[in-house]
C-alpha cells in the first residue's frame, strides 16, 4: 500500500513539472487561443486523454473543481476539474429493517459500473471535504486534469 502512494505522488509530481520543464512554445501549443472553454461551458469525459490514476483526500471542494491531497512526505496536492459527465460511487449504505436488524443488499440491475467501480451510484452532493477518493483522471488538450470517475473509499473520521 505505502508503494502504491509513493507511485501515485511521483506521478503527481511528474505530472505537475513537465509544463515547466519545456520550453513556453512546447509547454504550451495553445497560447493564444481562448482557454476559458474548459470551466465556463464545462467538460465532457470524451474531450480528454486517459491519463491514469490517483488516490488522496479531498481537501477543498467547489461545484466544479475540487483539490485532491495525496499522501506521502511532501504532501502534493493537485487541483482537478470535475467532468459534467463524471460517474460518482460511494460505498454501500445499509439499510435497518423495522428490529433494526441489517437488510440485506440488493444491487441494482440497472447499474452496469457496480462491477467495474463497485459501490453503488453517488451524486456530487454525496462528494465532501476530508474523504479518502479514488480518481481516474482524463487530461484536455490544455494540459489540465480531469476527474472522469470519482470512487469514494471511505468517510473522513469524526
Amino acid at each position: 500500500m505505502c508503494g502504491r502512494i509513493s507511485i501515485t505522488a511521483l506521478l503527481l509530481v511528474c505530472l505537475l513539472a513537465a509544463p515547466a520543464l519545456l520550453p513556453p512554445a512546447a509547454a504550451d501549443p495553445q497560447a493564444g487561443k481562448d482557454k476559458s472553454k474548459d470551466t465556463k461551458e464545462g467538460v465532457k469525459k470524451a474531450d480528454t486523454v486517459a491519463a491514469g490514476t490517483a488516490a488522496g483526500r479531498i481537501s477543498h471542494l467547489q461545484d466544479d473543481v475540487f483539490t485532491l491531497e495525496a499522501g506521502g512526505y511532501p504532501r502534493q496536492s493537485v487541483d482537478l476539474l470535475i467532468a459534467d459527465d463524471v460517474k460518482i460511487r460511494v460505498p454501500q449504505r445499509l439499510e435497518f429493517d423495522d428490529k433494526g436488524k441489517p437488510k440485506p443488499f440488493k444491487p441494482d440491475p440497472k447499474d452496469t459500473d457496480r462491477s467495474k467501480y463497485g459501490g453503488m451510484k453517488g451524486t456530487r452532493s454525496d462528494l465532501r471535504e476530508g474523504q479518502t477518493v479514488r480518481v481516474i483522471l482524463g487530461k484536455l488538450p490544455s494540459k489540465k486534469l480531469v476527474a472522469t470517475v470519482i470512487i469514494v473509499v471511505a468517510e473522513p473520521k469524526k
